[in-house]
């Protein structure tokens, strides 16, 4: 290194102003914007209708502010009081649920025909439900006020849930009428454990207007607009001959969105089936036979050779059969009756 480039730079010299140079225009900015600000205030100052209306701005802010507050205030003691009335109606059902039951039955049939119902322990059941009348293929069968309902159990809890859509009772002319079961078919679907306290719209028949308003007009094209259209046997007496009178049980899976809840729905092949069908179960029959091992015999249908396959085409003669039970389920269920007549 040599004396000259150790040699310090003297001051007022062109280096040194020329690194002092963006100081010094930083400097003159930051003072310049400060004078302007002071410019605009003082200009806002000297003028009293710019600082009337300033001054009427502020007053305005304030009763906004006020105003904000007292709707907060309001809305927050309205939620509060919506909580409180909640919490009141949850500790309700819950004491029902829960509570002991003195004279049975405790449970309504709208309140039990849901899917909150699956998995309940039979324990809680055999208190809240009067005694069971009978016990048919694993079946235990109720009454409520009149209508009969179907439960079975596995490991026992609550598997498989079904009721009459109807009761048959004689008038005063003595004609036998049918008398709608209290529930809607829909809400079978709701899975909350408190009636009337979940998403209940979702599930009530104001959201499926095509149901009909009245139990007794449900119909086998009504249960696919829950569902479908894979529909699948569950069990079924297709040709009886002298056993019982012809039926099919269908049930459409669920899938996992509800919990795997299945539904299932009951036809007879006569019983309070229109005149205008006449004809419609034996066209069934022969769609069966033309799809079974036996294509030439429809007298002699077997429900066990259309386990495993989705029998839409072949039921689409019933679609405006009357359904008579309807139920939900899920998984696995157990029968104690003939075997050929079950799929599962």
């Amino acid at each position: 290194m040599t004396e000259e480039d150790e040699k310090p730079e003297k001051p007022g010299s062109e280096a040194t102003l020329d690194k002092q140079k963006p100081v010094k225009v930083a400097l003159d900015g930051t003072k310049r914007a400060g004078v302007i600000v002071k410019r605009g205030l003082e200009f806002f100052g000297r003028h009293p209708l710019i600082t009337g209306v300033l001054g009427i701005l502020g007053i305005v802010g304030l009763l906004i502010s006020i105003q904000s507050y007292q709707v907060d205030r309001k809305e927050a003691q309205e939620t509060t009081s919506q909580i409180e009335e909640l919490r009141k109606n949850v500790t309700t059902v819950e004491e029902r649920i829960s509570a002991e039951c003195a004279s049975p039955p405790c449970w309504t049939l709208s309140e039990i025909m849901r899917a909150s119902t699956i998995g309940r322990p039979k324990d809680l059941l055999d208190a809240k439900l009067p005694t069971a009348e009978f016990v048919k293929n694993n079946q235990f069968q109720y009454l409520l006020g009149g209508c009969r309902l179907y439960v079975e159990y596995r490991s026992d809890a609550v598997s498989y849930i079904a009721s009459d859509l109807y009761r048959v009772e004689r008038n005063a002319e003595g004609e036998f009428v049918q008398i709608s079961c209290p529930f809607e078919v829909p809400q079978m679907l709701d899975p909350s454990s408190y009636p009337g306290m979940s998403d209940s719209e979702q599930y009530s028949k104001s959201n499926y207007p095509q149901f009909p308003n009245s139990n007794t007009a449900v119909q086998v094209q009504h249960m696919y607009t829950l569902r479908g259209p894979d529909v699948r046997i569950s069990n079924a007496c297709i040709y009886c001959g002298n056993y019982a009178e012809p039926y099919i049980e269908l049930v459409m899976r669920g899938p996992h969105s509800s919990d795997f809840i299945d539904i299932y729905f009951q036809v007879h092949s006569s019983r309070f089936q229109s005149e205008f069908l006449d004809g419609k179960w034996e066209t069934m029959k022969i769609n069966f036979a033309s799809a079974g091992p036996t294509p030439n015999d429809h007298w002699d249908v077997q429900t066990t050779d259309h386990c495993d396959r989705n029998v839409f085409q072949e039921v689409a003669p019933l679609l405006e059969f009357g359904v008579e039970r309807v139920g939900i389920g899920r998984g696995q269920r157990e029968w104690s009756g003939p075997s050929v007549l079950f799929c599962q």
